[in-house]
């Protein structure tokens, strides 16, 4: 239908997206918000509504939260679990992901803005519900470009999702489902 707009969730993995943009994603949060929202990564370009948008991060990034607040979203400092200096933003994301599918009425679709591998699972598992899931990571690739997907099969491992191969594949190469 014309003018329909799909109900998403936005949930960034602050620390991954920092370091996949050169820190650029932080002065141009404007731009990355209409290049989504426009579905602009999509083939289909269809437009979104975003019900949520969340930003989760190591407390050192503490500094970014009044730009990120400005434009709308939840920001959530995320210190690190025992004596490591890795925060607990992965479990933060995965917990809120699955509780914001449970919770949250019309949502069509989750995207899920990091370049951990780590959330195949998730991903999965929100399937699962039957919600639509994109995945943006950064491709190693000269220049830099991010990729969306939605993967389709129940699979782990993953190194990089893309619309033509639904499999995830190992290091290897070999494929690993669940």
């Amino acid at each position: 239908m014309f003018g329909r707009r799909k109900k998403c969730a936005l949930l960034i993995d602050f620390d991954n997206v920092l370091g996949m943009t050169s820190g650029e994603f932080t002065t141009s949060i404007a731009k990355w918000m209409e290049w989504l929202e426009d579905g602009a990564f999509d083939s289909d370009r269809l437009k979104r509504k975003f019900l949520i948008k969340r930003v989760y991060w190591n407390p050192l990034y503490d500094r970014y939260r009044d730009v990120f607040e400005a434009a709308g979203f939840e920001a959530f400092s995320c210190g690190a679990i025992a004596k490591s200096k890795k925060s607990s933003a992965d479990i933060v994301i995965t917990l809120d992901a699955v509780d914001i599918a449970a919770d949250t009425k019309g949502l069509q679709e989750i995207i899920l803005l990091t370049s951990d591998t780590d959330f195949v699972p998730v991903v999965n598992r929100l399937q699962e519900r039957e919600l639509e899931v994109v995945a943006m990571g950064h491709e190693q690739t000269q220049p830099p470009k991010f990729i969306a997907s939605t993967p389709t099969t129940s699979c782990c491992g993953t190194i990089s999702w893309t619309r033509s191969n639904t499999n995830a594949r190992n290091a290897n190469g070999s494929v690993s489902c669940g």
